[in-house]
């Protein structure tokens, strides 16, 4: 079974899951820290359907997943970090 649509499996990570900050672009003391594992399912889209209006699987898997240690990426409202 596949954990959160991180591609690997909690048994396939040999090595600690990526690990992020995200800051809200306006709201400066609203941060959060999480894992590829226990990301929020709204940036993961792991609850909406897929193809559908809703589904941003290709934000989270193409543009978060490859950031590299210290890059960051914007959406709307907040500003992702890759921390490890």
């Amino acid at each position: 079974m596949q954990s959160r649509l991180c591609f690997r499996t909690q048994n396939e990570i040999t090595t600690p899951p990526l690990k992020f900050e995200m800051r809200h672009l306006h709201f400066l003391d609203d941060i959060q820290i999480f894992t590829e594992l226990d990301a929020p399912t709204w940036l993961t889209s792991e609850t909406t359907t897929p193809g559908s209006t809703m589904d941003d699987r290709w934000f989270w898997q193409e543009h978060v997943l490859t950031l590299k240690v210290g890059e960051s990426i914007n959406t709307d409202f907040r500003k992702i970090t890759r921390l490890e």
